[in-house]
């Protein structure tokens, strides 16, 4: 009988690169994306707290300013693969920094803060090729979002039950709303009027978000774990969330969220997940009714009255009403005014920061979706772009979730799909892609797909070796 020599395993290689030797950097890389989600997080979660008022304003630069620190942050760790979103987001950028010179551009300051804004929110498409992801990273993203955006629909929760304890004051939401904060007042049923819950967010309404999240990352969490418990609160988690999007009666949230769940369940349905599928029939049908018989029993007739406007009209005309007339103001008016832009800095915070409103040839306009928001500050070419971009972003991830060899990687890539679509939509509700969601999108697809990669890698390495 002959002895055995066991050979030493050989380092496996990681996008060409030797795992065992970069181990070390790999880990920084996530640990450096662990932090960036951290501050991501509390930099929006504290602008509840009354007491740091004087510091909101800092908060929210933090926010956008620790996805451009990222930049220097991620040059010391190796690179690994270029994710495909990349050009069109160095076209969209170099569109916006023309836009600087535009004679109709604001003041210097409230141009420069506008593609400082819009850099940080693309700017995961640049430094995510930097980041050694495999599917175990990307198992910790996805509980992270789930996670905080539980933490949120819970507080949401409370705020609706216990407002004078878990809500901010009513003079700290006038102050900050000014003459717009009562209109976004819910009557219950025991006749108690309150603010929308805000959930961890300083906006009346923005528990209904948190509350999507929780739900189309719970259901991919509750048919995917092993452990019973995290299963058990991710179902539960579901329902909260649920509750959060019903009271705060936002009709496309509520439509976003159904979206989520849809398109997640016909990812599974392709890759044959039968199984979980059949777990998904039953549970996504008992958190929907679940959530609505608790939102009605707290918010009373407001809250079947709102969603009974989706079925009563036609939903062009409900779209249309509210959101769809600033679509059509914007082909029909600014589009022909303002073909290559109407220069930076006119509207948002940029403007009310750091801009000049008198100033003859910039006068402020007015944005409530995403379509004016890019016609404005680079025309016709940066909405191209800009929609190319994300529709690219979700093609991407749309394809990992059908093609990955992975499982853990595509059962992760439909629940983001179901999110990605869902924030396309809102986009002709509301510019998603200047604000924190929009870092949010290109974050998660991008390290996605980085995190494919190197599941890829190792898979090929063993196999090799074996």
């Amino acid at each position: 009988m002959h002895a055995t020599t066991l050979k030493p395993a050989p380092p496996l290689r990681l996008a060409g690169r030797s795992f065992g030797a970069q181990t070390g950097l790999a880990h920084a890389s996530q640990r450096a994306v662990y932090i960036f989600l951290l501050v991501q997080f509390l930099s929006g979660a504290l602008l509840i707290f009354e007491e740091l008022g004087a510091y909101r304003s800092y908060l929210r630069v933090i926010g956008f300013a620790s996805s451009l620190c990222m930049f220097a942050v991620v040059t010391r760790f190796p690179y690994q693969r270029t994710y495909p979103v990349k050009s069109l987001g160095a076209m969209f950028v170099v569109i916006m920094a023309i836009g600087i010179f535009h004679p109709n551009s604001n003041t210097v300051t409230s141009a420069a803060c506008q593609l400082g804004i819009n850099l940080a929110v693309w700017a995961p498409v640049f430094w995510c090729s930097r980041i050694a992801g495999d599917a175990p990273f990307m198992r910790n993203i996805v509980l992270f979002f789930w996670a905080t955006s539980l933490m949120s629909s819970t507080v949401g929760v409370l705020q609706v039950y216990d407002p004078d304890r878990f809500a901010p004051s009513p003079e700290f939401i006038r102050k900050m709303l000014g003459t717009t904060a009562d209109g976004l007042m819910i009557n219950l049923a025991d006749g108690r009027q309150i603010w929308r819950p805000m959930g961890l967010s300083d906006s009346p309404g923005g528990a209904a978000i948190a509350g999507a999240f929780t739900v189309i990352f719970g259901m991919g969490i509750a048919i995917t774990e092993r452990n019973l418990m995290l299963r058990l609160a991710a179902v539960a988690g579901a329902g909260a969330g649920m509750f959060c999007v019903y009271i705060c009666q936002v009709r496309s949230v509520f439509v976003m969220t159904l979206i989520g769940v849809v398109v997640y369940l016909i990812f599974m349905t392709v890759r044959q997940r039968l199984n979980r599928i059949a777990f998904l029939v039953f549970t996504i049908p008992a958190v929907v009714g679940g959530g609505y018989l608790w939102a009605s029993s707290v918010g009373g007739g407001d809250v079947t009255s709102r969603l009974d406007t989706l079925s009563d009209q036609p939903a062009f005309d409900v779209y249309y009403k509210n959101r769809g007339h600033f679509i059509e103001h914007t082909i029909t008016e600014l589009l022909p005014e303002y073909p290559m832009g109407a220069g930076l800095g006119r509207w948002g915070s940029s403007l009310s920061f750091f801009g000049n409103p008198d100033l003859p040839n910039s006068q402020p306009i007015w944005v409530e979706v995403q379509l004016t928001a890019w016609l404005l500050d680079g025309g016709i070419p940066l909405v191209l772009v800009g929609y190319i971009g994300i529709l690219l972003a979700c093609w991407t991830t749309a394809k990992l979730a059908v093609k990955a060899s992975d499982p853990r990687i595509a059962d992760m890539a439909a629940a983001i799909s179901g999110l990605n679509l869902s924030l396309v939509i809102i986009t002709f509700n509301y510019p998603v892609f200047i604000s924190q969601m929009g870092i949010s999108f290109f974050m998660m697809n991008g390290l996605l797909y980085l995190s494919a990669g190197g599941a890829r890698q190792r898979t090929k390495a063993v196999a090799a070796y074996v």
